[in-house]
């Protein structure tokens, strides 16, 4: 699978005690199984909102909200010679609760966090078309539950009139639903059998993830950051990076 994300975002401190922050994203993703058997095209449109809350000795608490939509089309091969096509209005909202408490250290900050994230996703039946093999899928839904304690550290050093914060990540989530999604399917060509069969995709329900990233800008003024990071599952793995330009205001 290979994936672009473009996303904006902006963060007001009200007080010391109090953030506020919002960002809109764009996803542009591609993924192909094994032999060709399928690809997938999606262009996905993202928000998320957030408030956080201090408190004494480094304390901090954040609620975050976000919600999407996009219409991926997924291509089918049924015969080496033919294929089908389909795609599928998907929508999720859902909600993230961090806990983060920062240790300083003499090389830098150590910060446990821990995060409780709930995400509902639902997408819209679909049918199939271009070949006698075509199926027709039901609606479905699911709801997710999982948890992820991870740790982090950086430290800011000094280059000339320059910040520079180098930072490493490690992390694990952990689902406590099971994450694989069921519908049901029959062929389009045949009636009355949307529901004729029930297919599921197995997911992994616990992932280990890294980050390596790196900062270098001005006090007050533009920041450059840029990560590598990679994911990894029983059944799966993604490596990828990211760069992010920050402009206080």
């Amino acid at each position: 699978m290979s994936a672009v994300q473009f996303s904006i975002g902006a963060e007001r401190q009200l007080s010391p005690e109090w953030a506020i922050g919002g960002a809109l994203g764009y996803d542009s993703l591609w993924s192909r199984a094994k032999g060709g058997i399928w690809t997938t095209d999606a262009r996905l449109f993202h928000t998320g909102l957030f408030v956080r809350r201090s408190f004494g000795e480094g304390f901090a608490l954040t609620a975050a909200a976000i919600g999407g939509l996009g219409s991926p089309e997924v291509r089918r091969r049924t015969t080496p010679m033919t294929s089908v096509r389909g795609s599928q209005d998907l929508s999720w909202v859902g909600g993230t609760l961090r806990a983060e408490w920062p240790v300083a250290l003499a090389g830098g900050t150590l910060r446990p966090l821990l995060d409780v994230n709930v995400l509902h996703v639902w997408g819209d039946g679909l049918v199939e078309g271009g070949a006698l093999a075509a199926l027709r899928v039901g609606s479905a839904s699911e709801t997710n539950v999982s948890l992820r304690p991870a740790v982090e550290w950086s430290a800011n050093l000094r280059w000339g009139d320059r910040l520079v914060r180098p930072r490493i990540a490690l992390g694990l989530t952990q689902y406590l639903t099971d994450p694989s999604p069921v519908v049901g399917a029959g062929f389009g060509d045949a009636v009355g059998v949307a529901a004729a069969m029930r297919v599921t995709s197995k997911v992994s329900r616990a992932y280990g993830d890294v980050v390596l990233g790196l900062d270098i800008g001005e006090v007050g003024g533009l920041t450059v950051g840029a990560n590598l990071f990679a994911r990894v599952s029983e059944r799966s793995y993604q490596v990828g990076g990211g760069l992010q330009l920050r402009l206080p205001f």
